[in-house]
């Protein structure tokens, strides 16, 4: 168990790291935009927090055309599904891989909230179902 999870996390932090270095390579806020995208829209990654660390990614909340993809990344950071409808206006339209990814990861974050047990009910509510 203990040697599953250390892989687990080896390869998570692999797969941060390739998107880390993608965006350092980046050369335009397009192409650094086009990184948060694909992060985001990867089947096996859930953590984002790193990625809004970084220098180039920190720099798109200064362009008007692509501010957009931080708000972006800050929501699969730290927010929920149901910060989706204040946000609408400032984020790209969610895609069904998004839609999925960020309600799970809100499923998460309630289990953690409420640590003993989380009502059908508002589960579904939370996630808007």
């Amino acid at each position: 168990m203990i040697v599953k999870d250390l892989l687990h996390r080896f390869v998570h932090l692999e797969m941060v790291s390739a998107y880390l270095k993608s965006i350092d390579e980046a050369s335009n806020l397009d192409e650094v935009s086009r990184c948060i995208y694909d992060a985001i829209n990867s089947d096996d990654l859930y953590t984002f927090g790193e990625l809004l660390n970084n220098a180039k990614v920190i720099s798109l909340k200064n362009s008007p055309k692509h501010a957009k993809f931080y708000t972006l990344l800050q929501l699969f950071a730290y927010g929920v599904y149901s910060d989706v409808p204040a946000l609408k206006n400032e984020i790209p339209e969610l895609n069904d891989v998004m839609v999925q990814k960020l309600r799970q990861l809100t499923l998460i974050s309630l289990c953690n909230q409420h640590k003993r047990c989380i009502s059908i009910k508002d589960a579904m509510q939370s996630l808007y179902l």
